[in-house]
């Protein structure tokens, strides 16, 4: 049989109504939870990084940043288990946040091999610009939203929420 031929196939839903395969995908994706969640990641990671461009950001340099500003001093490793991230992309977000001013390297007080990443003034300093990044791409993607709903969602989405306390 074609795909095409296999796709207008029909079968019986519980309510015994016939559908096509491809209607009953189209269903189960549009009700997917994780499909939706994927879609607002994509839009929501597109604002930031266009937002964070102004600051010559972008996702991995502003998560590692506001990880270090949250919980620094921290080695790299430390920093790449908060996110799981590879070390050579920890690595890259720290060289390009000490080239902007944002971090420094120091020597661990506990291991010679280990470098203590701190936020420098500088990156302290840039701190309410990316809180401010923060806050007015959330308030786009919620705009939709009525003050209630927005904390209904925000209330739901930290109970699913794996690892509640990281990064």
């Amino acid at each position: 049989m074609l795909q095409s031929q296999l796709l207008q196939l029909q079968f019986y839903t519980p309510k015994l109504r016939p559908v096509t395969v491809r209607d009953e995908t189209r269903a189960v994706r549009e009700t997917s939870i994780g499909w939706m969640l994927q879609r607002i990641t994509g839009a929501l990671d597109e604002a930031m990084n266009t937002r964070l461009a102004a600051l010559d950001m972008n996702l991995g340099t502003f998560a590692v940043m506001m990880t270090v500003l949250e919980h620094g001093p921290l080695t790299q490793a430390e920093i790449g288990k908060r996110f799981g991230m590879a070390p050579y992309a920890i690595s890259r977000a720290v060289d390009t946040l000490e080239e902007l001013g944002f971090v420094s390297r120091g020597a661990h007080a506990h291991s010679r091999r280990a470098h203590s990443i701190t936020a420098t003034v500088e990156g302290v300093a840039i701190a309410p610009k990316l809180h401010a990044v923060v806050r007015d791409v959330n308030a786009a993607l919620a705009a939709p939203l009525s003050a209630a709903e927005r904390e209904t969602l925000t209330a739901l989405l930290r109970k699913v929420l794996p690892g509640r306390d990281a990064p």
